[in-house]
């Protein structure tokens, strides 16, 4: 396929940088040594990428509706459970530019995939052409001092500036050791963006909004000397970091989304950073907080705080089902409502005294955590079949064992 060196701001059928990322993204996988093969779909071709020594297939799929949203891919393993990702492939032009600047909109899609569970990746145009992100913002040497605190060995720091794909090759070829190296990175990762410079510093009780006040420094005001939270500033950006008790850190990416800030010369590093360190930052436990959004999203409360199953405008019926259940229940209840399941009931018992998370007893099908194996083949012998509410896919295995 022949592509243009610069970004045509084209959209017709599928675009052309996700035609590149795609035929990208199987280069790289081959050079790997991953067998890759292709099928059609109605959005695009699928991908299907198998690494050596590997029981996994991983699926490239584009155009799934998440929601709110449509990633322009989602890539999700079978063959063992493991998170999936929501990649979106974005050109300057039709995102961040004063006559298409969908920041905003952008953060707020993104937020929705990751409260349903997706890691989410962008991928801009710069990195598919082999634009490295200058890595100013980087300061080795203070990196390598902080990293210890967090058991980061020196080696694996290159994850904190690697391009998308890179980083997307890695997490394919071993996702059960990235997921802890990549946690404890994005875990580290607003002190090693404060650097050893003076930065902002500000005072703050632990329940303020860092995006606020990110916010603020972007808006031109002077915040006050503290030790415990600083706002580190890149133009129109501004990475907002705090210190809590053990190493526990809290961080909020604000990009400025005003029209004179899309203006400005270093607009464009800006809102790559942006970008880059979100990929980052999204890696973190669910225990650790983090917030991405804009000045206009903070200024409406949009993206400031946690991810809520209202955003998913469920049907009066499952919105009152959620309201009985535990965050992570919540989750699945959105993705099987935008699924077009049948609604389960919650918290089912078996005869053995087994509690079913969710599940749809006429079928005596369920979806369930922290069951054993020996749970599992109790339940089975009961005539449950019980699914893995971690297990990708999870949509489609629940539709085929209430069809099987």
């Amino acid at each position: 396929m022949t592509v243009e060196s610069d970004d045509p701001g084209l959209e017709l059928g599928e675009s052309v940088i996700e035609q590149l990322f795609r035929t990208q993204f199987i280069e790289r996988a081959q050079t790997l040594g991953a067998q890759t093969a292709q099928r059609p779909s109605d959005w695009g071709d699928e991908v299907e990428v198998r690494f050596p020594h590997d029981w996994r297939i991983w699926v490239l799929r584009p155009q799934v509706p998440l929601g709110m949203t449509r990633p322009d891919f989602v890539l999700e393993p079978s063959g063992a459970p493991c998170e999936p990702i929501a990649i979106f492939t974005d050109g300057k032009r039709w995102h961040a530019h004063p006559d298409s600047n969908k920041l905003r909109e952008d953060s707020e899609k993104r937020r929705a995939a990751r409260g349903l569970g997706y890691r989410v990746i962008a991928v801009t145009w710069n990195d598919l052409h082999g634009h490295a992100l200058d890595k100013s913002w980087f300061d080795r040497s203070w990196t390598e001092k902080v990293a210890p605190t967090y058991g980061i060995p020196t080696a694996q720091l290159s994850r904190l500036t690697d391009d998308p794909l890179t980083s997307l090759m890695q997490w394919m070829a071993s996702p059960d050791d990235e997921r802890s190296r990549r946690a404890a990175i994005a875990r580290a990762l607003p002190l090693m963006a404060r650097g050893t410079t003076t930065v902002a510093s500000v005072s703050g009780d632990a329940d303020s909004s860092l995006a606020r006040l990110a916010a603020s420094v972007l808006q031109g005001n002077t915040p006050v000397h503290g030790p415990k939270e600083w706002v580190t500033a890149h133009g129109p950006l501004a990475i907002a970091g705090r210190l809590g008790a053990l190493g526990a850190t809290d961080i909020a990416l604000v990009i400025d989304d005003r029209a004179e800030a899309l203006l400005t010369a270093d607009f464009d590093r800006a809102w790559r950073l942006w970008l880059h360190l979100s990929n980052v930052i999204g890696w973190r436990d669910p225990e650790d907080t983090f917030t991405i959004t804009t000045v206009g999203g903070v200024a409406t409360g949009a993206g400031v705080g946690p991810v809520d199953v209202a955003l998913f405008e469920l049907t009066p019926e499952w919105a009152r089902l959620t309201e009985h259940a535990i965050a992570r229940e919540r989750r699945l209840l959105a993705r099987f409502a935008q699924a077009g399941l049948p609604l389960p009931t919650l918290g089912t018992e078996t005869g053995d005294g087994f509690v079913l998370s969710l599940a749809w007893a006429d079928a005596k099908v369920a979806v369930a955590w922290g069951l054993t194996e020996d749970d599992i083949k109790a339940t089975a012998a009961d005539g449950w079949t019980v699914l893995d509410a971690d297990a990708a896919d999870l949509e489609t295995a629940v539709t085929a064992s209430m069809e099987g």
